[in-house]
């Protein structure tokens, strides 16, 4: 089973690793490259920081050496990629951004200090605005930006023109998405995603993704990579019985 991999290639290997452990083929079409900016940091001033993606992490952590100020994370995968660069005292919400606003008023109260938002050049849900009507006072770092790509790379181009595409493509975003759909469009492949299945990380992201005619969209049952290929495996268990 071909697995088409949208994620940035920062991001993409604890994916990648994980297919082909269980017999997939794992093809890389990164629909955004990531820089990370790194500049000086100094959490002793803040409240909190915040990160709603691991990239946030990367690049926080890129940024200070200190490990044990609070340190909230969006979910429970990027809580384990914090773990393992040395952060000690983390909150963990339950796998979105909105969920991520939502813990946050519940465990800390508003004070003087800020709280420090560890950013994208492009957010799907706007925390630190939402943030600011409860009383928080926020301030919004730059920690890496994204730019898109348009097109997919030649290997995958070469799969598309196959008689039968890749048979999975899976999200990780609402922009993953989007961005897939335009490079679909502009390389004239439209028509292929009718006979694939399309595995989204959450329920927004498959409502976005329920836009395009696919043969099946399913939505991982946790907002992480171990779940995506859980949901992979079972696909290629079905398909082997059925062969």
């Amino acid at each position: 089973m071909r697995v088409l991999v949208t994620r940035a290639e920062s991001d993409a290997p604890p994916l990648t690793k994980r297919l082909e452990v269980i017999g997939c083929t794992a093809l890389l079409a990164p629909m955004m490259e990531i820089e990370h900016i790194t500049d000086p940091f100094d959490p002793d001033p803040c409240q909190a920081v915040i990160t709603s993606s691991g990239n946030g992490i990367r690049a926080l952590a890129d940024s200070t050496d200190k490990r044990d100020f609070l340190l909230f994370v969006v979910g429970p995968q990027s809580a384990r990629l914090a773990e393992s660069l040395g952060f000690t005292n983390l909150k963990v919400a339950a796998g979105s951004g909105k969920a991520l606003v939502g813990f946050i008023h519940r465990t800390i109260k508003p004070t003087d200090k800020p709280l420090v938002y560890f950013r994208s050049d492009v957010v799907q849900v706007p925390i630190g605005r939402e943030l600011k009507k409860s009383g928080f006072r926020t301030i919004p770092r730059l920690a890496y930006e994204t730019k898109p790509t348009k097109t997919f790379p030649d290997n995958v181009l070469e799969e598309f023109a196959k008689p039968t595409p890749p048979e999975v493509a899976v999200f990780m975003s609402i922009r993953t998405y989007r961005l897939f759909s335009n490079a679909v469009e502009k390389c004239g492949l439209g028509d292929k995603t009718k006979s694939m299945t399309a595995i989204a990380i959450s329920n927004a992201v498959a409502d976005f993704v329920r836009e395009r005619h696919w043969k099946n969209v399913i939505t991982a049952k946790e907002t992480s990579a171990a779940s995506i290929v859980d949901s992979i495996a079972a696909l290629k268990t079905a398909a082997d019985a059925g062969s």
